[in-house]
């Protein structure tokens, strides 16, 4: 397996994988399905003007809506299966297009607690988000089936007489106490994520100031961003010839943004996502707010661009009076951001 060379052609059969033939095709031989762009599978040839072959899935839903022929717009009503060009196809000799081979599908990674499931290599991360009760359960089983070797090997050494060595503990492992979080997390988390704000007196302070977050995705495998920034409204004071405040808040906006799972995901977004800003004392109440995602709404249609446009969230989410002293600590704000089912 090798890249295609400068002369040659590469093609996509319906298994995703990428082919080259070994020998140069006639001009005059069609391998390609001109509805899926792909390698022809069972083609088939229509009672039409063309005369072009297309795969049997892909014209039997325009057959079964009679619609006309894609091509020369002809009404048709026979598709004869053409099985000498499909012996043609089935003759040629053909080599594997070796990229990256992300599509290729490769064992779950819990495949030793009994996941048989096989995706692509480029799927593999949304696999282990979309399954992480199926994989707890499949642990959980396979934690029992170990204990029960465990003891039955236990009770053989002690017929036996043989001194026995204790098992390993299965109890409760303690947590330790992690680490602050950096100001900028690391890209690509899944929810729930924690979000620290820096320097909040400065954005204060310049009125223009504006916190965005790293991307990170929702369970779901939707990409969002978190900005945050203060919302000053001001109003002209006519007697005193001048603008003065008169509404200080911080305001809170998410953005969906392009994704690396987007082709498999439904859209729009539908769903709530909770954002939360933890309140730093201990024992009191964090302030949170619920963005929804209705069906229709265009803050959560696809993005083709890397851009933010869509915003979601809340103008008025907390009162600048209100962050110190229990949400603004040493000159930083926590953030955490969950998705709701």
């Amino acid at each position: 397996m090798s890249l295609p060379g400068p002369s040659e052609k590469s093609y996509f059969d319906h298994d995703g994988l990428e082919i080259v033939f070994v020998k140069q095709l006639p001009p005059e031989l069609q391998v390609e399905c001109s509805i899926c762009l792909q390698l022809l599978a069972e083609p088939v040839i229509l009672n039409c003007n063309c005369g072009v072959n297309f795969c049997k899935k892909c014209i039997e839903p325009i057959k079964v809506k009679r619609n006309p022929c894609p091509l020369c717009n002809v009404n048709f009503g026979v598709t004869v299966r053409n099985k000498q060009l499909e012996r043609t196809l089935n003759g040629l000799q053909r080599r594997l297009v070796k990229r990256d081979c992300l599509v290729l599908p490769i064992e779950c990674e819990f495949a030793y607690a009994g996941c048989t499931e096989k995706v692509p290599q480029a799927n593999m991360a949304a696999h282990l988000v979309d399954k992480i009760a199926q994989h707890m359960t499949l642990l959980a089983r396979q934690h029992r089936k170990d204990r029960t070797e465990i003891e039955a090997l236990r009770g053989t050494v002690n017929s036996k007489h043989l001194p026995v060595q204790q098992p390993p503990t299965f109890g409760t492992i303690p947590i330790k106490k992690s680490k602050p979080l950096p100001i900028q997390p690391p890209a690509y988390h899944t929810v729930p994520i924690e979000l620290t704000v820096s320097h909040v007196e400065s954005l204060r302070d310049e009125r223009q100031g504006m916190w965005t977050s790293t991307p990170f995705y929702l369970k779901t495998g939707y990409k969002m961003v978190l900005e945050v920034y203060p919302d000053y409204q001001c109003e002209y004071d006519a007697y005193s010839d001048y603008f003065k405040d008169y509404h200080n808040f911080l305001a809170v906006y998410l953005y969906i943004i392009r994704g690396e799972f987007d082709e498999q995901l439904k859209w729009p977004f539908v769903g709530k996502v909770d954002v939360k800003m933890i309140n730093q004392r201990q024992g009191g109440k964090h302030q949170t707010a619920t963005a929804k995602y209705y069906p229709g709404d265009s803050r959560g249609a696809r993005r083709w661009r890397d851009s933010l446009s869509g915003r979601n969230g809340w103008p008025e989410f907390l009162g600048l009076r209100f962050l110190y002293p229990n949400y603004l600590v040493n000159d930083q704000l926590v953030f955490c951001v969950d998705c709701v089912e």
